[in-house]
């Protein structure tokens, strides 16, 4: 799907940003593995949490789901208890359990520990890039094969996790951590995580340990050690999922880039969502950040020209394409630090963004890890841009192109449903012009 987007009477207003996609996996698994029903309230409903469940029902988990607002689901979870009895359990002498992991990264790395705990073998399908995507840490421990049937990408992964010490890298992806704290706890000795410096996306690793307080799993925390007793259980519980911090991004970007003020519905800028930073990076580049009893307003004060920023994305990568996206209209060069992990997303976020602001007039370079953006003297307004078929490039690109006069037309513009399937109704309730071509 193709759409053109431009300014058209672009306004000040209030939009809704869905559920934490972060959180709601989480929430989801721990309810899954827990013995009973769980209520999780408020979930993000977009094509990676759907990926998500489906796996946990091949689990044997069973899920009551109804709408509860646009974007955005109740959760009746009846968990497995620890007893697998999944419907993708594969006939014959090669049994298995079978799923589809979409393009969602978090779902394959989160779920392949626990599905090898269960049966001692796994196959994901995967869409996009994923299978691609690096797999370092569960290469060491289990074996992976990568293969491809009539239609799909597959990943077969065998082998049986036992507890004990691990070590981890902590700069390729916290989603490994995350994977192993769901399972470790399942198993009946102790076993520790050291995370090896750096460790990036820690608070993401917070949010994880937070779904698993609310199941009753205890785990220890030293620094970057994370200690887990084995036997334990996971135990029922209700919860309700906050707002999307890196969804909220986009918006707070589009306040400045555009100068109207813009009320993002229910966002908190202390909130534990490491992408919460976003306030304080606006703040940073001259823009005013006002918290309200029902979620935060982003604008621009007067005539004040925003300047460039500095900000290391090691514990918020998900932010790069909104705020590389900012930088090319900002006052001065923008340095961002730790971006090597956006080379490995659904797209090469670095790549992919260089190219598409260049076709403004901006620059890009990126030297280990390290991206300056310089904006254009005099920004050109291009006439297509390329999503990349990566939703956060999509979104970027997205409120960089509703500040323009003219249309410019955005390719692959579905793939905004990996995440956020409503934003351009949303993008549409600020005033901006968005039509499919």
């Amino acid at each position: 799907m193709d759409v053109a987007v431009c300014r058209g009477a672009l306004k000040g207003a209030e939009v809704r940003v869905p559920p934490s996609k972060s959180v709601s996996h989480r929430l989801l698994i721990a309810a899954a593995l827990a013995d009973g029903v769980s209520v999780v309230r408020n979930v993000a409903d977009n094509a990676d949490i759907r990926a998500t469940i489906g796996c946990l029902e091949t689990l044997g988990a069973s899920f009551s789901i109804s709408p509860c607002a646009e974007g955005a689901l109740d959760v009746s979870v009846r968990g497995i208890g620890g007893r697998v009895s999944g419907s993708g359990l594969s006939a014959g002498s090669d049994p298995g359990l079978i799923c589809d992991a979409g393009e969602s990264g978090s779902t394959l790395r989160f779920l392949l520990p626990l599905f090898c705990l269960f049966s001692g073998k796994c196959v994901f399908r995967t869409s996009g890039r994923l299978s691609r995507r690096p797999m370092d840490v569960y290469e060491r421990l289990f074996s992976l094969t990568r293969d491809r049937d009539s239609e799909r990408d597959i990943i077969v992964a065998s082998g049986t996790l036992k507890s004990g010490a691990y070590r981890v890298p902590g700069n390729i992806s916290s989603q490994f951590i995350t994977g192993l704290l769901f399972a470790l706890p399942l198993l009946k000795g102790q076993s520790t995580i050291a995370v090896e410096a750096p460790f990036e996306s820690a608070s993401y690793v917070n949010l994880t340990l937070e779904a698993l307080g609310r199941a009753g799993i205890r785990v220890i925390r030293e620094g970057d050690v994370f200690t887990v007793p084995g036997g334990q259980a996971y135990r029922s519980f209700t919860a309700t999922v906050p707002p999307d911090a890196s969804q909220a991004a986009f918006f707070a970007v589009l306040a400045g880039l555009g100068r109207v003020p813009v009320t993002v519905a229910g966002f908190d800028p202390d909130s534990v969502q490491g992408d919460s930073v976003i306030a304080a990076l606006c703040e940073q580049s001259g823009m005013e950040v006002a918290p309200l009893a029902g979620g935060c307003r982003f604008s621009v004060p007067g005539s004040v020209r925003l300047r460039g920023i500095k900000a290391s994305l090691a514990d918020c990568p998900d932010l790069g394409p909104a705020l590389f996206a900012f930088a090319s209209a900002l006052e001065g060069p923008s340095v961002f630090t730790d971006c090597s992990r956006l080379r490995m997303k659904e797209s090469d976020r670095i790549a992919a963004m260089a190219a598409e602001l260049g076709r403004t007039g901006c620059a890009t370079e990126e030297n280990t890890g390290t991206v300056v953006i310089r904006p254009a003297a005099v920004p050109a307004k291009p006439e297509r841009f390329d999503s990349h078929n990566d939703h956060r490039v999509t979104m970027a690109l997205a409120v960089l192109a509703a500040c323009f006069d003219e249309p410019t037309v955005i390719s692959g513009a579905e793939s905004v449903g990996k995440s956020f399937p409503g934003f351009f109704e949303e993008l549409q309730k600020l005033g901006a012009e968005v039509k499919e071509v």
